[in-house]
């Protein structure tokens, strides 16, 4: 395995970056296509006076790709999720466009069912169907069947849409879905011949044929997201069984999937980005970009890496790709830019259920310490390290915590690394230059551009800090801050929470107290204790809007700004 995964890297670090962006261009074409048809389509099924333009549709469509990439859903989940987003833009029925949805499909099955045998035909159809393992008559006979049955579900659908009080659908409208769909097949076999030929790969034409279309087959089965998995061993098996040595069907592999799901996948993240940040291209009313995080997407993008950590932990051939596409750059960037060594005690909070920082760490010599708050996450962390724990001579030791990152104390450690998705980031960076050592390096990740939809971006300033910091980017859309806690730091209970300054409540730093001097006549209120007399210290003042949390009486209670607006406080020199 290990010879074979070698031979493959050897194989891809020789492409030539030109030829690598002209696959990508050709993905992209593909997609555009796929985007034209549905803009025709729902050009021909609209009844209002909503323009259905090309680059709205397409930035609809990508945002259902991102659902269809991280779900098991044989493309279920993708396609109800263009539904919803399609009705909210363009002010279609859900009855028209589920038909829509349907008419599409079929036309696309019907072009796959034309393309294969034709493909077959001409690139040897005993050869195509040996490595499926069918035989060619038995293979012709299906395709017809299937065919005829498939036309006349369409022909029968196509009446329905196009009958008395329905859209009208010209019949050379579906003749030209039906030709891009043609086109659109074509290009998948031409993708796979391309990531071959410029990898160095020589693969017959049959087997190029068959290793696409069965490998799609086996990535359609609702068992991974996005068919993660059983699409590369179907292509990697035919390859193998039509001759090809492991090593070279590997690079093929793992070439074709970068350009056939990664790239879209990057696409139809940046788009779902978009989607949430701005509404017809207009922002969303009384909702600003940096207040949708912490609703629906930060949940949802938490949730996807959440998977795929998961997945991650209990794949090692996984949790290697996942590393190295996405974390394996960034954290020899926070080794090199916290200047650690060998023996360096380091924390990394919010480590996750795959912890790849720690790990990669480790490996370098450091002893780690991995927080996380989910006893879940780290259940399966724990076991990712008894996988995959590293064992090279010099390694550091990895110690996993559950603790949360706004009680943790960090006096001991040498350096700080805070995940992206840690929240609220602005209160767990004050606490940790509050408690952690004179000169500890804290090393934050930040977002940039489409990211800063869904993650907080925290700026030295703005934890009172006189130094700027060192910013590296890494990437399009993340960024590095190393901050050193100076000697003269001032404590945050001297440091004013940034935020809702006419709510007076927020005006009390983390754990300070203050009397309450006046509160609304609510019995609520009265219940939990918020009265005039009473002492109570700030938790946290979510970003973006969100509630104020406040300690009174041994527990915490959580504060909508506009009831907390209306709470005076009287703050005491004292903290606790």
């Amino acid at each position: 395995m290990k010879a074979e995964l070698a031979a493959a890297l050897a194989c891809l670090s020789q492409l030539s970056w030109l030829a690598v962006t002209g696959l990508l261009l050709l993905q992209t074409l593909s997609l555009g296509l796929i985007g034209l048809q549905w803009t025709l389509l729902l050009r021909g099924i609209k009844s209002g006076e909503v323009a259905v333009g090309w680059k709205s549709v397409m930035l609809r469509y990508l945002g259902g790709s991102l659902i269809e990439s991280i779900t098991p859903s044989a493309k279920l989940g993708g396609e109800a999720t263009r539904v919803l987003l399609f009705r909210q833009r363009f002010g279609l029925s859900s009855a028209r466009l589920v038909g829509a949805m349907a008419l599409h499909k079929l036309l696309m099955l019907v072009a796959l069912l034309l393309v294969v045998p034709i493909a077959a035909v001409i690139t040897g159809g005993a050869a195509v169907g040996g490595l499926l393992g069918i035989a060619p008559a038995a293979g012709g006979a299906v395709v017809i069947a299937a065919l005829a049955a498939v036309s006349v579900a369409l022909a029968l659908l196509y009446r329905t849409m196009s009958g008395p009080g329905r859209a009208y659908l010209p019949g050379r409208l579906v003749a030209v879905l039906l030709v891009l769909a043609v086109l659109i097949w074509a290009l998948y076999p031409l993708k796979v011949a391309l990531a071959a030929r410029i990898s160095g790969v020589s693969v017959s034409p049959a087997a190029i044929v068959a290793a696409t279309f069965g490998a799609y087959a086996l990535g359609l089965l609702p068992i991974t997201p996005g068919g993660l998995g059983s699409y590369e061993v179907g292509m990697a098996g035919i390859l193998i069984a039509s001759g090809i040595g492991a090593g070279e069907a590997a690079a093929v592999t793992l070439l074709s999937r970068v350009i056939t799901f990664w790239w879209p996948l990057l696409l139809s993240s940046a788009a779902a980005l978009t989607l949430a940040a701005n509404r017809d291209g207009r922002p969303r009313s009384g909702i600003t970009s940096r207040s949708v995080p912490m609703s629906w997407i930060y949940s949802f993008f938490l949730r996807a890496v959440v998977r795929l950590e998961r997945f991650a932990a209990r794949c090692r051939a996984w949790g290697w790709i996942y590393t190295a596409v996405f974390y394996r750059g960034m954290i020899a960037a926070e080794h090199r830019l916290a200047r650690l060594t060998p023996g360096s005690r380091v924390l990394v909070l919010g480590s996750g259920p795959y912890p790849m920082t720690a790990l990669g760490l480790a490996r370098r010599g450091c002893n780690v310490t991995a927080v996380d708050c989910n006893q879940q996450a780290l259940l399966t962390a724990r076991e990712a390290l008894r996988r995959q724990a590293p064992r090279n001579s010099g390694a550091g030791a990895i110690t996993l915590l559950h603790d949360n990152g706004l009680a943790l104390s960090y006096h001991g450690y040498d350096a700080v690394v805070v995940a992206l998705h840690v929240q609220p980031r602005e209160t767990v960076l004050q606490r940790i230059l509050e408690t952690a050592d004179a000169d500890t390096r804290v090393v934050y990740r930040n977002p940039r551009g489409a990211l800063c939809g869904a993650y907080r971006r925290v700026t030295p300033g703005e934890l009172g800090l006189r130094q700027a910091g060192t910013v590296i980017r890494i990437a399009a859309h993340k960024e590095l801050v190393m901050l050193r806690k100076p000697e003269d730091f001032v404590s945050a209970n001297d440091i004013a929470t940034s935020g809702c300054t006419q709510c007076m409540l927020c005006d009390l730093a983390p754990r300070q107290h203050g009397t309450i001097s006046h509160a609304p006549d609510l019995p609520a209120l009265a219940a939990l204790g918020l009265r005039p007399g009473k002492t109570c210290s700030l938790v946290a003042c979510q970003p973006w809007g969100g509630p104020v949390i406040c300690s009174i009486g041994g527990r915490q209670v959580a504060l909508e700004r506009s009831i907390a607006s209306q709470i005076g406080i009287t703050p005491l020199s004292e903290s606790s």
